[in-house]
């Protein structure tokens, strides 16, 4: 995880500029990792953690971070396997690294999660578009127009398009097919984001194995949650 300035990470801001530069992510790794453990042993909430990381992650956009915001993001759906606003926000990251194929399939996740949220539709509507693909992105236009008419990215995305948001059509039914997951190749697994697949974490004075993957230096892949598969929309 590249961190290119501290930040306020789950309980409090850990670090101050200019301390352990040069060691600061394996010190901040170390940290977090404790943490991580304190929380599990007490049995606290992991639905809290979640929240802060997205939090983070959203900072992280905002600041032009998107990379690190992808890996808060990660962490989140780790604790948190199906708080839509997790993959929404992978989703942005993803849109703004102009991955869109990424970026659509966090999307669809976030909508199968929360039906109703109109600014989901829009996102992966903007996200078609940006792909080319005008049809699938005026549906989710116009599928963001019957929950929520005001909703400002998608009555402009309408009219970009052509299409009538006072009166939104229905969208066509999407038909999904199965393939292997491109963030974990079809395996299932990805490197522990904490530990960078090592199974430990170290400040260069002590060492610790990883909690959040406990020393297995793979976890679970946060796309498709370790089955190797996923759905998406046939084109």
């Amino acid at each position: 995880m590249r961190l290119r300035r501290s930040r306020h990470i789950f309980l409090g801001e850990v670090l101050n500029k200019g301390f352990f530069m040069k060691k600061k992510f394996v010190f901040i790794m170390l940290v977090v990792g404790l943490i991580f453990s304190a929380v599990e042993a007490f049995g606290q909430d992991k639905e809290q953690w979640a929240r802060n990381a997205v939090g983070e992650g959203l900072k992280c956009i905002q600041s032009g971070d998107y990379e690190d915001a992808i890996e808060y993001f990660e962490i989140a759906i780790h604790y948190s396997p199906n708080y839509d606003m997790a993959y929404y926000g992978r989703g942005q990251a993803y849109s703004r690294l102009d991955n869109y194929d990424r970026a659509i399939a966090d999307y669809t996740k976030a909508i199968q999660l929360a039906p109703n949220n109109a600014r989901y539709y829009a996102s992966r509507g903007v996200a078609y578009f940006a792909k080319g693909d005008r049809t699938r992105a005026l549906a989710d236009a116009n599928s963001a127009l019957k929950i929520d008419p005001n909703n400002a990215v998608a009555k402009d995305l309408s009219s970009k398009l052509g299409g009538n948001s006072s009166q939104p059509a229905a969208p066509p039914a999407p038909v999904y097919v199965t393939q292997n997951c491109t963030t974990c190749d079809g395996t299932g697994k990805i490197n522990c984001a904490y530990c960078r697949g090592t199974g430990v974490l170290s400040n260069g004075f002590a060492s610790m194995t990883c909690s959040f993957c406990h020393g297995r230096k793979k976890v679970d892949c946060t796309t498709c949650g370790g089955s190797g598969k996923i759905r998406v929309e046939k084109r």
